[in-house]
């Protein structure tokens, strides 16, 4: 189980629309009755989805985030909840990357993709944790 009071939130894109393959969330993150969803409209999960005034509104302070994937969505997600204030741990073993092609050309591994993008975010915007270690409910410290 997804616990948390705010879980998930789609995408509306015509590859994650509610009709397509894929587009339905994973069992684990699916909305319990009465549970507010959140639809972004860009790579943020705050991109116009009101989220951040819904979370301040229950007073919550800190942000436990995973997801797919880590360079796209889940990097965007981080970097906005920083900037906006909240305090952030990003599960390490909960988030995931794709190779990437740089401008030369260049195919990096998903695995370097993963552990650059962990570096930066750790660097500045989120405490990176592991699973195991993640505190429910996240302590606002």
């Amino acid at each position: 189980m997804c616990p948390g009071p705010i879980r998930g939130q789609r995408l509306r894109s015509p590859a994650f629309r509610a009709d397509q393959p894929g587009g339905q969330p994973l069992p684990c993150a699916a909305p319990l009755r009465a549970e507010p969803v959140f639809f972004k409209t860009g790579s943020s999960g705050f991109s116009g989805t009101g989220l951040s005034t819904a979370l301040q509104d229950i007073g919550i302070t800190r942000l436990i985030v995973a997801g797919a994937a880590i360079d796209y969505c889940v990097s965007s997600t981080v970097r906005a909840a920083s900037d906006l204030g909240f305090a952030v741990d990003l599960v390490t073993d909960a988030v995931f990357g794709f190779s990437a092609t740089g401008p030369d050309g260049a195919v990096h591994d998903p695995d370097i993709v993963l552990s650059v993008t962990l570096a930066a975010l750790g660097a500045d915007f989120a405490r990176l944790v592991t699973a195991d270690t993640v505190v429910w409910p996240a302590a606002s410290a």
